[in-house]
C-alpha cells in the first residue's frame, strides 16, 4: 500500500483526506501492525484507484518475505 501511495504522490494525510481512514490507522496498516477490515481496505483501494485484489496480492507477497 505504501508503494502505491508514494507512486501516486500522496502523503498519509492526503490519503486520509481521500479515503476517510485515519492517518494513524493508515500508518499501522502500512507497517503491518494492524489487519484492516474489508471495508477499510475497500476505502483505501478506491482512494488509491486500484482494485482491492491488487492490495491483497501485494500484502500476500510481503507476508511471504516476512520471517
Amino acid at each position: 500500500m505504501r508503494r502505491i501511495r508514494k507512486e501516486r504522490g500522496l502523503t498519509q494525510d492526503a490519503l486520509h483526506d481521500v479515503s476517510g481512514v485515519h492517518r494513524n490507522h493508515l500508518s499501522a496498516i502500512e507497517r503491518g501492525a494492524l489487519n484492516p477490515s474489508y471495508q477499510t481496505m475497500l476505502r483505501v483501494a478506491d482512494a488509491l484507484e486500484v482494485p482491492l485484489s491488487k492490495l491483497v496480492a501485494m500484502s500476500e507477497e510481503l507476508d511471504k518475505l516476512r520471517p
